[in-house]
């Protein structure tokens, strides 16, 4: 049960999210930010943000380098003026009015970095320590501010691939280094992103054969971005060739079977069932069993077999199910 300080200066809103929360976390209401021992997220509106902004930074200064999320609540009007809030102290921002079920998926998301961020933290006996810290340092940034600001409609995807490939990673045997490879490389491989225009990534109906191309090169540019990097996981390998088919049907280098690093397999599974199975601007939601049925269909043709094996055992088992259609 993770400990949440809730800052809204509007009560009924504190009493509502109260409510929602209570089930699962330990919430703590305040007026102010507090340096609470094991709190693992700070939740505040607009209003207290503008109030409280040195304090913020000053908060997540004091536990560093353990990231501590800070979740923006936000009413659409002020949008802009948050904006400004997540470029300096705040790392991620949730549009009124809100449902319940999404309130908990951004939250799962923020807590899942802050595990990443705890996992880091304690391989400090370790010989590859400072790579790590300054890696992951890095990786907050650009996975909480950069790629997903830009991409509205994908908002979370990182995430979720990233928590798809784990868990068939899992299921395939890896050991716990691979496995926290696998999560950076989810919560990265589609950095590139920020390089593509905002209004092509969030374009509604079909898009050209210049776009596509013009989409594609999001691997291209996640690659260049990440190699100077100086991760212990070839997580710019994996951003670069996430949408390489075993079959050499896939882009940006047409790389076939064994040419494709196994990282970036697994995540090629993970991303077209999240894809798929999640809404876009371009097609509404398809679903998880459409996505599954793509994935067993090319099984051994686009898809690496072992990684389709285990995507379908933990899916279809009910170890794993990601929020329907709508929900978020």
């Amino acid at each position: 049960m993770a400990k949440i300080l809730l800052v809204l200066h509007n009560k009924a809103n504190r009493r509502l999210l109260k409510a929602w929360l209570a089930d699962r976390h330990e919430i703590v209401e305040a007026e102010h930010l507090e340096a609470l021992p094991d709190l693992e997220l700070c939740i505040l509106d607009a209003i207290k943000a503008d109030a409280l902004e040195q304090d913020i930074a000053a908060l997540k200064a004091s536990v560093a380098p353990l990231f501590l999320p800070v979740l923006l609540i936000v009413h659409r009007e002020d949008v802009g003026l948050a904006t400004r809030h997540l470029w300096a102290s705040v790392d991620e921002l949730i549009i009124t009015p809100i449902s319940r079920i999404e309130l908990q998926a951004r939250i799962q998301q923020l807590l899942q970095t802050r595990s990443l961020s705890k996992q880091l933290q304690a391989l400090g006996d370790l010989q590859a320590h400072d790579k790590l810290q300054k890696a992951f340092l890095q990786t907050v940034e650009l996975i909480t501010k950069l790629s997903q600001i830009r991409d509205p409609y994908t908002y979370g995807h990182q995430h979720r691939v990233a928590e798809i490939a784990v868990e068939i990673g899992r299921a395939m045997g890896l050991d716990e280094q691979q496995l926290l490879g696998l999560r950076v490389s989810g919560l990265l491989h589609d950095v590139g992103k920020a390089a593509i225009p905002s209004e092509l990534l969030s374009k509604p109906g079909r898009i050209s054969a210049i776009e596509k191309e013009l989409l594609k090169y999001h691997t291209q540019a996640g690659y260049e971005v990440l190699q100077n990097v100086d991760f212990p996981w070839p997580v710019a390998q994996v951003a670069y060739q996430h949408h390489e088919r075993m079959d050499g049907s896939g882009y940006p280098r047409g790389l076939k079977g064994e040419e494709i690093l196994p990282e970036a397999r697994i995540m090629a599974v993970a991303d077209v069932i999240e894809a798929m199975s999640a809404h876009r601007p371009y097609r509404p939601a398809l679903g998880m069993e459409q996505a599954l049925r793509e994935i067993e269909t090319n099984r051994g043709s686009k898809y690496d077999a072992t990684a389709v094996d285990a995507a379908l055992k933990i899916f279809r088992s009910g170890e794993m199910t990601l929020p329907e259609p709508g929900s978020a």
